[in-house]
């Protein structure tokens, strides 16, 4: 479940913050009174070392793979290819 940004928390607390691919682990440092910009706030928390190490290798394992994404929706032979292809799953 996703906890609702007003939630409060404390100094210590860990949390878990995803950012498109990326899940991140971060841990509170400090708290502030009122909302800062982007350089204060990056000061009031640390990023784990196992949520750096797993970042990065699925980061390298996405670059690895191929991409396939298409710039036009599939044509009438496109189309019975992935109907074909959905079959013999």
């Amino acid at each position: 479940t996703r906890a609702k940004p007003s939630k409060e928390i404390e100094v210590g607390a860990e949390i878990r913050l995803r950012q498109g691919f990326d899940e991140r682990t971060v841990v509170v440092s400090a708290l502030s009174e009122q909302r800062r910009g982007a350089p204060e706030a990056q000061r009031l928390y640390a990023e784990t070392a196992e949520s750096i190490k797993l970042r990065e290798s699925l980061s390298e394992q996405r670059k690895s793979q191929p991409h396939l994404m298409t710039t036009t929706k599939p044509n009438k032979r496109d189309r019975r290819l992935i109907h074909r292809f959905k079959q013999i799953e």
